[in-house]
């Protein structure tokens, strides 16, 4: 008898989306079952409104799943049982919510980036660049901001301030002559200015979200957000993160560092300059 797995996806962000996914692929990948993929398809007029730049029309990024799928997928929501390590018995069983985030799963970040791409559309993610890179996931959106002069971010949905990347990027650059740093963000260009007016930063081209995470994941070390879109990042290309001291909140891997603006973050440094050599 053939076992299913059905992730119960909301209505949030891409980076919490795919907790509910990554426990049901682990759950498949422990039990023999069968992931049940979502339908991805749920309007959200809030992002609208908001003008934000990431409009969380992820069925755009995905491709469909077949009718029987989709008809299995819809008898596991109205009939499956959730999955609590004691129903494995069971046909269906379901997973919804962000539960310990990235905590006792087994599938490692790169085997479900794989996953992720295997149901990409085509042309959706960009292909990888062939050199080492510093990635900046900054951030904003419906986030609220906190004063330059805070040390730290301790509360979630709240945003690091534009003056602490700045000077992540100006430490980067001393301990990294010459590397590119790119800036994925659904901030606008004015709110990022003082980062882009830095010399040897970019604005990531990446064309939607999928697009700029997976990008995240093949940079040499990525300087993050206390939000759940920097810690897929690192977590899908298992990549070494510095974040605002108080960010680490979802803890992707045990390679990350919290930092001030003006504290020294030597072993990511050393860690990111591992991978370059590797890279080259």
């Amino acid at each position: 008898m053939r076992m299913f797995v059905a992730p119960l996806i909301g209505r949030a962000g891409l980076g919490n989306e795919l907790f509910p996914l990554l426990r049901a692929a682990d759950i498949a990948a422990r039990e023999s079952r069968v992931v049940l993929w979502p339908t991805w398809f749920q309007l959200k007029i809030g992002p609208i409104l908001r003008r934000e730049r990431d409009k969380r029309m992820y069925w755009i990024l995905f491709r469909t799943p077949g009718l029987s799928s989709v008809l299995r997928l819809t008898w596991a929501k109205a009939h499956g049982v959730p999955y609590d390590g004691s129903s494995s018995s069971h046909p269906y069983v379901t997973v919804r919510g962000m539960e310990k985030y990235f905590d006792g799963v087994s599938i490692s970040g790169p085997e479900f980036r794989d996953l992720l791409l295997a149901h990409a559309r085509r042309g959706v993610v960009s292909p990888p660049l062939q050199e080492p890179y510093i990635a900046f996931h900054v951030r904003l959106g419906d986030f609220s901001r906190v004063g330059a002069s805070e040390s730290g971010v301790s509360k979630n949905n709240t945003s690091s301030p534009i003056e602490w990347f700045v000077a992540r990027a100006r430490a980067a650059r001393d301990a990294h002559p010459g590397i590119r740093m790119f800036v994925c963000s659904d901030g606008d260009d004015i709110e990022l200015a003082p980062l882009l007016r830095e010399p040897g930063v970019f604005r990531s081209t990446g064309r939607n979200a999928l697009d700029d995470m997976v990008f995240m994941s093949h940079a040499a070390g990525i300087v993050g957000s206390r939000s759940t879109f920097s810690a897929w990042g690192a977590f899908l290309g298992d990549v070494p993160m510095v974040v605002q001291t108080g960010g680490d909140a979802y803890r992707p891997h045990a390679r990350v560092w919290e930092a001030s603006a003006d504290e020294a973050a030597s072993d990511w440094d050393d860690e990111v300059r591992h991978r370059c050599m590797k890279a080259r």
